[in-house]
């Protein structure tokens, strides 16, 4: 599958979407790229580097890293029982959106039956936010009574709540974790999500880069709101470009300046 997408993304196609020639540019830094490279010869010059990952951090001038982790992947959660990985270089969340399909789906229950694991999770993996993603339906149901259980945990753990907003999941099945597209949201369920929990500091994150003003004029309103970084499809340069220009001339420095999820590649 690996050497598929490469050929396809690679040598098939001219390598010059934001995607594609980001890879090109991390590869060429490192001096293994050339033109129609196929994958296993690549990987051959990889190998040959014997970076570590502090090598790569300083080449490409960051301190650290932040992951998604989520607690309800079993494969994934066993990061944090290994020690032969650096906690300064990779800052850990925690991603709740299988806890709230389960609710949905299996009862509101399935929130006081996994508490004490959560609160676990917790102390483990020391993160520096909770995340999730949501599309309409989803964005409405944190406002129903019925999950306040869920928002005055978050509450009480003092983190801050990422959202990522305006996510379909599964337009296409067929490309499974990767198959997901844009959804609208309602702007008024935000602002009473904003408004019913003011002891929550709420990081939101735009999958479709129509809604940024209206987002832009509710985060000046609301000072437990702030616009975060470019997520999956306006991470984009132009897109990039033009609304961190916006952000500044709107809200001078309160947002926060980047974040993307590559968690699917």
């Amino acid at each position: 599958i690996a050497e598929l997408a490469w050929n396809k993304l690679f040598l098939d196609s001219i390598p010059i979407s934001t995607a594609t020639s980001g890879i090109v540019t991390v590869l060429d830094q490192l001096g293994i790229y050339k033109d129609n490279i196929n994958l296993k010869e690549l990987i051959t010059r990889e190998e040959s580097l014997n970076y570590s990952d502090e090598d790569i951090f300083e080449k490409a001038r960051i301190r650290s890293v932040y992951m998604t982790n989520d607690p309800f992947n079993k494969e994934e959660w066993k990061l944090f029982d290994k020690s032969n990985w650096s906690r300064d270089l990779y800052k850990s969340t925690i991603r709740i959106d299988a806890l709230l399909e389960m609710m949905r789906n299996n009862g509101l229950e399935s929130f006081d039956n996994n508490l004490s694991y959560l609160n676990q999770c917790l102390l483990k993996s020391n993160p520096k936010y909770i995340s999730i993603s949501l599309g309409k339906i989803q964005l409405s149901l944190l406002l129903k009574n019925e999950y306040r259980k869920l928002m005055d945990w978050i509450e009480k753990t003092g983190l801050p709540f990422f959202i990522m907003l305006g996510v379909r999941r599964g337009v296409n099945k067929e490309l499974k974790l990767a198959g997901d597209g844009l959804e609208d949201f309602s702007i008024e369920d935000l602002t009473n999500l904003l408004l019913k929990y003011k002891n929550i500091n709420f990081n939101i994150s735009l999958l479709d880069e129509t809604r940024e003003h209206e987002c832009r004029v509710l985060s000046r309103k609301m000072p437990n709101m702030k616009l975060t970084g470019y997520w999956w499809f306006v991470n984009n340069k132009t897109q990039i470009s033009d609304l961190l220009r916006k952000r500044f001339e709107m809200l001078g420095t309160k947002h926060l300046l980047f974040y993307s999820d590559s968690r699917v590649l």
